[in-house]
């Protein structure tokens, strides 16, 4: 049977500690060479509804531990740019009852069947979250102890979470351009975690003094923070990337300059989605390739985190990769078949029989 799985039913069976750990097996995976992972394929296209654009997200790939396949399919509406296409002032539709229309497609190795339709929302969210823990757990000082919070949307929210499994953060700042939505934030984030998150004035103030900056935000138009607010021995994590539609850089150029070492996902999505807030840099000859590497080689241990106490460390998760659900959704489908959840579907509606 095919087993469609809807996200309040997925969020039951999948946590945070689960997805910290399902990120490590996936980018020891990736770094051993048993994966398939395809950079993502984003496009666009007018919509028959005036001011809009259709865009889709695509990221295709497995998994051989987990002998799992999946297709992710985003599926968006975003407010067309200048001359009707997609440009820096992209920002996503919101109609009135908001939806997300992304699926994915869940594959096994060893029949090719179609297991599982899972909807979207939680894995991606969390996925994100983890990856950063991942990320600070083998680049940030240990004994990090204060963040700084960039942002105060659902995703600032998910990064949070996911760090304070891996260091011991007791207090946070937390700084977004609206005051209300950042002191709610902040209120809401002590009472969840019982830690003590203040709201900052300004981003500098959000910046100062911290060991860990998680920058969460969706911006448009320019950088959110510079390279001249950073202090030694930060580790700064950044989600916002270029892609095909729309330019977005969270961090100016000068954090590239002033980090001592930058860790990304994938170096050939810096090519595939034109990423030219890195790609600037490097062109202009501020930096050089040699000091950008992959999570992948950090987590199995073929690349050194963190050498000293005095280095700052910029980890920038710069594309979803299809090992990041591939993973997940097998643990997830085990799970669900153990415990009975999800609607069964008939298989037969998601083949074609060619025997006759």
């Amino acid at each position: 049977m095919t087993l469609l799985l809807q996200d309040q039913e997925i969020r039951g069976l999948f946590d945070m500690g689960d997805a910290i750990k399902a990120m490590r097996e996936a980018f020891q995976e990736y770094a051993r060479g048993t994966t398939a992972n395809q950079t993502r394929n984003v496009y666009t296209i007018g919509s028959s509804t005036q001011d809009l654009n259709y865009i889709s997200n695509i990221i295709c790939g497995a998994s051989s531990d987990k002998s799992m396949a999946i297709a992710r399919i985003g599926s968006n509406l975003v407010w067309k740019g200048p001359k009707g296409e997609g440009s820096a002032t992209r920002r996503e539709y919101r109609p009135k009852k908001p939806r997300d229309m992304s699926l994915i497609f869940c594959y096994s190795l060893e029949t090719g069947e179609l297991e599982a339709i899972m909807q979207n929302v939680h894995l991606s969210d969390i996925r994100v979250g983890a990856t950063t823990a991942l990320a600070i757990d083998h680049l940030a000082r240990k004994d990090s102890n204060t963040l700084g919070i960039l942002g105060s949307g659902p995703q600032a929210r998910v990064s949070l979470e996911g760090i304070l499994k891996v260091r011991p953060i007791k207090t946070a700042k937390v700084y977004s351009p609206n005051e209300e939505r950042r002191t709610s934030f902040a209120q809401r984030m002590t009472d969840e975690f019982g830690i003590n998150v203040i709201p900052a004035k300004n981003t500098k103030e959000a910046i100062q003094g911290v060991d860990i900056l998680s920058s969460n935000t969706n911006t448009l138009s320019k950088p959110v923070f510079e390279g001249s607010m950073l202090e030694p021995g930060q580790t700064i994590v950044t989600i916002s990337n270029s892609d095909p539609v729309a330019f977005r850089a969270e961090a100016d150029e000068q954090v590239f300059v002033r980090s001592d070492l930058i860790v990304i996902n994938h170096k050939a999505a810096v090519f595939a989605d034109r990423q030219i807030e890195m790609l600037h840099p490097i062109e202009k000859k501020m930096m050089t390739w040699d000091k950008i590497k992959e999570l992948s080689e950090v987590v199995s241990g073929q690349t050194p985190g963190r050498q000293n106490e005095e280095e700052i460390i910029y980890y920038k998760n710069n594309t979803g990769m299809a090992i990041q659900w591939a993973v997940p959704t097998a643990i997830v489908l085990e799970r669900a078949k153990e415990k009975g959840i999800g609607r069964e579907l008939p298989p037969e509606w998601f083949f074609t029989d060619l025997s006759n």
